[in-house]
């Protein structure tokens, strides 16, 4: 690895006039012993611990790393795993991981949104409706949101 840093270093030195561009142990690491991202780390521990161990340790990763650019634990990036869950057809994990989303983000239409959808893939119909009136009544205009009503509500 310090080997190509120091190749990537030598090639933006050649490209960059200004020499203040350069790459170091950070740049990928950002304070983790291995350079993956969140929904990596996650991932496999879902698969080799379950998703409760998983859960366990977003919350013990956000304790810890929260702030420090370590990792990303953004809105978005428990609703992109989900929506990867959901499109491999896990959406019981996909529900449980917008679970923990709202968890931390309430007032996120968008993870209401993708719940309603999840939940109404599963059977949970009436869960589902709840679901997403909660998410139009967060945001009403979005397209998205309004998308899921339809298919959840069989409306066109």
């Amino acid at each position: 690895m310090i080997r190509l840093t120091n190749d990537i270093n030598a090639t933006l030195r050649a490209e960059v006039t200004d020499g203040k561009i350069s790459v170091s142990c950070v740049t990928c690491h950002r304070g983790a012993t291995e350079p993956r991202t969140l929904q990596a780390v996650l991932l496999a521990t879902q698969k080799t611990s379950g998703i409760d161990a998983a859960a366990l340790q977003y919350r013990q990763l956000r304790e810890e790393f929260y702030g420090r650019q370590t990792y990303d634990f953004g809105e978005s990036n428990l609703l992109d795993l989900a929506g990867d869950l959901s499109r491999e057809g896990d959406d019981y994990a996909a529900i449980e991981w917008l679970r923990l989303n709202l968890a931390f983000f309430p007032e996120s239409g968008a993870t209401l949104a993708h719940l309603a959808g999840a939940l109404h893939d599963i059977g949970a119909r009436v869960e589902a409706k709840m679901r997403i009136a909660e998410a139009l009544a967060i945001d009403p205009d979005n397209r998205s949101v309004r998308r899921q009503m339809n298919r959840i509500l069989g409306e066109k």
